[in-house]
């Protein structure tokens, strides 16, 4: 199950985000979190909500505006937005990790309350890089389908299944906004 939201959030705020984060010194290779993970599979990271925490009162609002416009577009009918995380990541061409770590989602968050279960949450992501051209490629692989990242769209997924970023083609470093949530209760 994957969804996509065209327009889900003003490229502005998107555009304000990125400008932020490309300016912040709390960037860390925490991540990913596993035995035998070496510092070269460390993937750069920007943390906004940890465990439903702020580290960056200002940051953490603009990320709200995004995600409360790509809820109102749509959104609701997937997610509840009760943010357990919110977080940048950065890949680029060279990291190899964009396709052939392809990964699920098979914990919590370290940071997250015990009682969070991983089938009631989901993902959503945005790209920061609002003048990302196509043939760039770098969307999101999910399941066995490429899902090609749109400036202002959000892509809702369950993060059970398997997925990975796509190829990258070219030198610029891709900034994608995600969010862990909750699944909208039917």
């Amino acid at each position: 199950m994957i969804h996509v939201i065209d327009n889900a959030a003003p490229t502005a705020i998107l555009d304000l985000i990125r400008t932020i984060a490309e300016n912040k010194e709390t960037w860390h290779f925490k991540r990913p979190i596993a035995e035998n993970v070496t510092f070269k599979d460390k993937r750069p990271r920007l943390d906004i909500v940890v465990g439903g925490q702020t580290n960056d009162n200002f940051l953490a609002g603009l990320a709200i505006g995004a995600l409360m416009s790509a809820h109102d577009r749509g959104g609701h009918v997937h997610f509840h937005p009760d943010i357990l995380h919110c977080g940048i990541s950065m890949k680029d061409s060279a990291r190899e990790d964009n396709t052939h770590h392809e990964h699920i989602d098979d914990h919590v968050h370290d940071h997250d309350h015990h009682n969070h279960h991983l089938s009631n949450n989901l993902r959503v992501l945005f790209l920061l890089n609002t003048d990302w051209k196509e043939e760039w490629k770098g969307g999101v692989k999910y399941d066995t389908e490429v899902y090609n990242f749109k400036p202002g769209s959000a892509i809702i997924f369950d993060p059970r299944v398997p997925h990975s970023a796509d190829q990258i083609i070219g030198d610029e470093k891709r900034l994608t906004l995600d969010f862990t949530v909750r699944k909208t209760t039917r």
